[in-house]
């Protein structure tokens, strides 16, 4: 009942999903997709509702997540620095987008953790986590990862602006970062470069897929092809002609995909799920003053930002690193205002 609203959201973004089956080409695929994405994957933040009543504990789960992610993080970086100056796309232990959508959350949040810290430990221990996610973000070398966590941070960084002197220092860091790995590090440069080239490969394909979903809402605006349909309905029929990758199984885009597979209904509670949570996170930050906001605040925005370029509700990994991280910061609100209400 206390995020009575999202959950509302959540339920009709479910039925919509459900209401693109009937007429799907594959219904049975569908649903199974269905349960894998969002049944079972919604039982994170709901375990964590229901199962997590400490602070402490939600802090310890965040931390193991953390330090999971660190040990990839130097992973990446060890491999990166052993097989320079050739630093081609690194898969990680992650795979590449599923670890560029990570990162894309990792870099903001780390800012809000080191930003408003009160204690030596966390202070130093964010900072050095967030130095490690730069560098290892950039050797995974997803751009749309790059442009989300500069977006993120920017954001975050502006409803943030306290101390000038903090937020020069991390420009100073970051910009260092960069030039080093732009002066010397070619294919880090190239794909950079290769940002603003809209005919490149990867940025054609990109628009030329979101070109096909689009066709597939006109047909089907409704309720769309269906849910986990798009791979059969762009390879057979609504391929266009000039793409060249013609083995491609989602639209690299959140809501291009769910507009083609789950028409108006699915696309509409899918902007209202991102919107929602953007507004919760502001008006909360706003009124409260409470960092856990901020922390929402920049996992969303770094999830759904990344989701413009990349299907990232569909990478395992991420959306349950979404899904949990939901839990984790709704939990922590429902227990401070349970504090300040006299209940706890």
């Amino acid at each position: 009942k206390k995020q009575l609203t999202f959950w509302r959201i959540v339920g009709f973004l479910l039925l919509a999903i459900l209401i693109s089956l009937p007429g799907a080409l594959e219904p049975a695929i569908g649903i199974k997709f269905f349960f894998n994405d969002y049944i079972y994957r919604l039982m994170l933040p709901i375990a964590v509702i229901f199962c997590v009543h400490e602070k402490k504990r939600l802090i310890n789960i965040a931390i193991c997540f953390a330090a999971a992610m660190f040990v990839n993080e130097v992973y990446v970086i060890l491999h990166g620095i052993k097989t320079y100056p050739s630093m081609d796309r690194f898969y990680s232990l992650a795979g590449v987008m599923p670890w560029a959508c990570l990162l894309a959350m990792a870099v903001p949040v780390s800012f809000v953790g080191w930003y408003y810290s009160k204690h030596q430990v966390i202070f130093w221990g964010c900072a050095v986590f967030g130095i490690v996610s730069v560098l290892a973000l950039m050797i995974n070398a997803t751009r749309g990862a790059w442009l989300a966590a500069t977006v993120s941070f920017v954001i975050i960084m502006i409803l943030s602006l306290r101390d000038i002197r903090k937020i020069l220092m991390c420009f100073l860091v970051v910009g260092v970062l960069f030039a080093g790995c732009y002066q010397y590090v070619t294919s880090f440069q190239f794909r950079v470069q290769s940002m603003m080239n809209f005919q490149e490969r990867s940025n054609s394909e990109r628009r030329l897929l979101w070109q096909s979903a689009v066709n597939m809402f006109k047909d089907h605006p409704a309720t769309g092809v269906g849910f986990a349909q798009f791979k059969r309905n762009y390879q057979e029929q609504y391929i266009l002609p000039e793409a060249k990758e013609r083995d491609l199984d989602h639209a690299h885009n959140n809501f291009f995909h769910f507009l083609a597979e789950t028409g108006a209904l699915g696309f509409g509670g899918l902007v209202a799920l991102c919107g929602y949570l953007v507004c919760y996170g502001v008006r909360g930050w706003r009124k409260r003053q409470e960092e856990v906001y901020l922390f929402l605040l920049a996992m969303v925005l770094g999830f759904f930002l990344h989701g413009l370029t990349e299907y990232t509700l569909r990478l395992a990994m991420c959306s349950k690193a979404f899904w949990l991280s939901l839990g984790l910061c709704f939990q922590w609100i429902n227990i401070n205002k349970e504090k300040h209400s006299g209940h706890v």
